[in-house]
């Protein structure tokens, strides 16, 4: 069956989301202490507050279990939660994930790498060399930026309308550096790299409308043929521009581009998977497209597949969202989504959690007037939330969480939950596909 999928645009468009977060404790806040000033972190390029970790400590439940009982009895919470009745949740036909591997749990703060003018010209300059296309474009009229510390001239047309980065070195920040002609595309936020094109699609469609940046941004890999875990699509191939590629060896050449660094590497603790993949049409060929996801000392982080949303309140669940494709035998042609050098930090360790059944009881009994869910898929992630601070910037903060991925059947609304495994805290929200696209998740 064919599907269709979202244009990834900068921010994209064709899903309706509500969103709701329960029981968040805070960033910091000086409101007791006018005379105090909050801790701050970088998100963005921005400054925004720290997140108030001795506000969460007060909150840890007390009823938890050791890591090491909640892995042994893992296997026998889910056949009593599959076969429990919790009058609003199903879990009858639930996959459950592996329990992964881990010996302590972390709430992290999540900063930015920084990257400096000088680094964003070379990376660009490098990359340009890297795929052949250095001698075909003039950097110093190409390559702009986007930055609050210089204005743009509306009277010109994009991409000229920004300020050209060789005329303002001296910036605080690379970050918002760009280059987007029909040869080659690629976008650097705080952390590296935020997207890239090769230009490889746009020249074998042999379509002159429109620049590199779409093939980045999903516009020829919108036709989904097959598509679902890599594990089981690895061993297919289908023919692409050029030279034989598996869809498992694709994944392995996705996974060794990213953890080489899009400039910078990942860090210590920081390991990345391929989970899923599809297949989409171009033109008379095929092409292969990835997500990707990170995994801190053993353990994933939430991840997600693209969908527009508004935030209506605070506490947000915002899963990293990562696609690459492939379209020929030599490797990764595009990508689009948060890049995976950004700084984790560790504010709160602990080796105690709610197992799997007890936190099931606890959201039921938490969310029983407000949602019927059939779950479809529960895992133990990292669960990435942003809390809108002082100034309008986010700050991201990371919780360890049981994840439950469904459908509220009583509005018809794909659902997702978020349950800390250390305080009970519940972060969640729905939405509705404008067709039969990706789930989140």
């Amino acid at each position: 069956m064919v599907t269709k999928r979202f244009l990834i645009t900068g921010v994209i468009f064709g899903l309706s989301i509500c969103f709701v977060g329960c029981n968040a404790a805070s960033p910091s806040s000086n409101t007791d202490n006018e005379d105090s000033s909050p801790d701050l972190i970088i998100r963005n390029g921005q400054e925004a507050e720290a997140y108030d970790i001795e506000s969460y400590k007060e909150q840890l439940y007390d009823g938890r279990i050791s890591i090491e009982e909640c892995a042994e009895q893992y296997s026998q919470d889910i056949e009593l939660v599959k076969s429990a009745d919790y009058g609003n949740f199903s879990f009858a036909s639930c996959q459950f994930e592996e329990m992964p591997e881990f010996e302590e749990l972390y709430v992290m703060s999540e900063e930015d790498h920084g990257i400096t003018t000088q680094e964003s010209w070379d990376y660009l300059e490098q990359w340009m060399e890297s795929i052949g296309k250095r001698d075909l474009v003039d950097m110093e009229k190409e390559v702009r930026i986007v930055t609050p510390e210089v204005e743009w001239d509306d009277t010109q047309e994009f991409p000229y309308s920004y300020p050209a980065l060789c005329e303002h070195m001296d910036l605080s920040s690379g970050g918002g550096a760009f280059i987007t002609t029909t040869d080659c595309h690629m976008q650097i936020s705080y952390d590296g790299a935020y997207s890239m094109s090769d230009g490889k699609m746009n020249q074998y469609l042999q379509d002159e409308s429109l620049d590199a940046s779409h093939g980045a941004l999903g516009a020829y890999s919108e036709d989904i043929i097959e598509e679902g875990p890599v594990s089981e699509l690895s061993d297919k191939s289908w023919p692409l521009i050029s030279g034989d590629l598996t869809v498992g060896e694709g994944a392995e050449l996705v996974k060794s581009y990213f953890e080489a660094g899009t400039p910078f590497p990942i860090q210590d603790g920081v390991s990345l998977e391929v989970p899923e993949a599809y297949i989409f049409t171009l033109g008379d060929v095929y092409g292969y497209g990835y997500w990707i996801q990170r995994i801190y000392k053993g353990m994933p982080i939430a991840y997600g597949h693209y969908r527009s949303y508004t935030p209506q309140t605070y506490g947000v669940p915002d899963e990293d969202k990562k696609e690459a494709y492939i379209v020929d035998s030599e490797g990764v042609s595009a990508y689009c989504g948060k890049n995976a050098s950004a700084v984790l930090t560790e504010i709160y360790a602990d080796r105690e959690m709610l197992g799997l059944s007890q936190a099931v009881q606890m959201m039921s009994g938490e969310m029983a007037s407000q949602v019927t869910v059939q779950v479809d898929k529960a895992e133990l992630v990292y669960a990435p939330v942003s809390f809108d601070s002082f100034n309008g910037n986010d700050s991201n903060t990371l919780f360890p969480c049981w994840a439950f991925y469904g459908t509220n059947l009583a509005k018809g609304e794909k659902i997702t939950i978020y349950m800390d495994v250390l305080t009970g805290d519940i972060y969640y929200y729905t939405y509705v596909s404008a067709d039969t696209g990706y789930d989140a998740g």
